[in-house]
């Protein structure tokens, strides 16, 4: 299990930037979103994380920690500067699944092919 830390930063037109943008965690790592730039919510659909939530605050800029319980998610994380203007944007955040088959290092997914038709043959007269 590791702790990761996702800093979200303003740009120059205001927009949030999540670094790094793609992150590879793993089921039971910690993962927590940290702001400079103002006040920062963190807004899933469906949640990844073992205690359910759906929304993670930060006050201050900083969310708490949370265990990650799915393989796969997205976010959006907005931030509310001191002067209060709101931004939002949707980063990508990539989960590996540690229980094993194509996410293993090393190892590929099997390709599935399409079964080819064999023409069927004409009877004899």
């Amino acid at each position: 299990m590791a702790d990761h830390e996702i800093k979200v930063k303003l740009d120059s037109n205001n927009l949030p930037n999540a670094t790094p943008n793609q992150k590879k965690l793993r089921r039971n790592d910690t993962v927590q979103w940290t702001c400079k730039d103002g006040n920062l919510r963190i807004i899933f659909a469906h949640s990844p994380f073992t205690s359910g939530a759906l929304i993670l605050n930060g006050p201050g800029g900083t969310t708490g920690k949370e265990k990650i319980a799915t393989p796969k998610f997205k976010y959006t994380a907005e931030v509310t500067t001191p002067g209060g203007q709101v931004s939002s944007k949707d980063p990508d955040l990539i989960i590996e699944d540690s229980g094993g088959g194509p996410a293993e290092k090393g190892k590929t997914a099997k390709k599935e092919t399409a079964k080819k038709k064999t023409p069927k043959k004409k009877a004899k007269k």
